[in-house]
């Protein structure tokens, strides 16, 4: 079993599940910690603090004296720079909500910010008519000629989508997204989007959408005509909190298959896989429950690794699983971690390196021996 020691600890208070973003620059990795109340922290590889910075003073958001803001998701992609510009270090992508002190939600908006080591500026910010649920940034690709998409998903089962240039910051909202997403293209959604993953296979470029009301969308679509293969279904019985696509692995079939970690907050997780059938449509099988992911609270975030996956639980307890044993009907934690606060996100550096976001703070743990990874059950039932 491989043994992990906290390496150090840094305390960072009022932060959510969207609160921590690992960015890798140049071959160096930074720690992004924000919290609701709208402080960013920036940390190095040694978990030392680098900068802090507020980013309420740069939204300038005007709001009455009965008004609070809250930060209630964020995502963040890397600015490539040249070796010698050490300056710009991300775009950050936030989506609030205006508060009385009652409660009551006033109004929503979303904001980008372009993060430097030495401060922070607003890059554009926008009125959203509905209450946001979750956001995604993503890096640039040739699909999208070059741009970062950002990506949010409000309360009206919807998604907006804006691409960024890398380099300027300028952005445009793209009216279809089908123009640049096919398989984000599913109109209204059924439940307000949590969780976002994606992968690129050679069959095609897949993503899947988790809801609040348990469902699971996943879609494939074509490289060359960019359009949608399938789509396929699963219901399970609690809001989704952990939905992450594995690299690819041989998992003893002769089908090409994708594989996903996916749990509700009441587990238990499970690796899913999702093939063709020989009438060409998708299908789910549930590959490998994680044992004991649901003994320890609710499911709150999960991570994936070359060589492990990882479950974070309310109940203070990180699990880890191996890869290579996720052929088996039921995997065993190859570690366990105690953290003494409830989990809220899990960064992965590396396979021996794991960054917790806690309700206390920041933590950085180092194994003493080669990685771990593995996984559990959700009840569920898939269309």
């Amino acid at each position: 079993m491989l043994q992990w020691a906290e390496k150090h600890f840094s305390a960072v208070l009022n932060c959510n599940t969207y609160g921590l973003h690992v960015v890798e620059q140049n071959g160096q990795s930074k720690t992004l910690v924000s919290t609701w109340e709208g402080r960013l922290i920036i940390f190095g590889e040694e978990q030392e603090i680098l900068s802090e910075m507020d980013l309420l003073n740069t939204l300038d958001e005007s709001i009455e004296s009965n008004q609070y803001l809250e930060m209630v998701t964020a995502d963040s992609a890397a600015i490539v720079t040249s070796l010698d510009d050490q300056g710009d270090l991300a775009f950050f992508a936030t989506c609030w909500v205006v508060c009385e002190t009652s409660g009551n939600s006033v109004r929503f908006l979303a904001a980008l910010f372009r993060v430097r080591n030495d401060g922070v500026n607003l890059v554009t910010k926008l009125n959203l008519p509905t209450p946001p649920t979750y956001c995604r940034l993503t890096g640039t690709s040739s699909l999208t000629n070059g741009l970062h998409v950002w990506l949010i998903f409000t309360a009206a089962r919807a998604v907006r989508c804006i691409t960024i240039e890398p380099t300027t910051g300028a952005n445009c909202e793209i009216e279809s997204i089908g123009d640049i997403y096919p398989e984000l293209e599913l109109g209204a959604l059924p439940g307000a989007t949590l969780r976002t993953s994606c992968l690129t296979t050679s069959v095609g470029r897949w993503s899947a959408i988790g809801c609040d009301t348990g469902y699971v969308i996943a879609s494939v679509s074509s490289h060359s005509q960019n359009l949608i293969i399938d789509r396929a279904e699963l219901k399970f019985s609690g809001p989704i909190s952990v939905l992450n696509f594995l690299p690819e692995y041989d998992d003893g079939s002769n089908n090409k298959s994708v594989h996903l970690l996916i749990s509700s907050t009441l587990g238990p997780a499970a690796i899913w896989s999702l093939t063709f059938s020989s009438t060409g449509k998708l299908k789910w099988n549930r590959q490998c429950v994680l044992d004991q992911s649901n003994h320890h609270d609710s499911i709150v975030c999960g991570a994936v690794g070359d060589d492990v996956v990882c479950v974070g639980t309310y109940g203070q307890v990180l699990l880890l699983y191996r890869t290579d044993e996720l052929d088996s009907q039921m995997a065993s934690p190859a570690s366990t971690l105690h953290v003494q606060a409830p989990i809220l996100s899990i960064g992965l550096a590396n396979d021996c390196c794991v960054t917790i976001l806690s309700s206390k703070g920041c933590h950085l743990y180092q194994g003493s021996q080669s990685p771990l990874f593995s996984l559990p059950d959700d009840s569920v039932s898939s269309k």
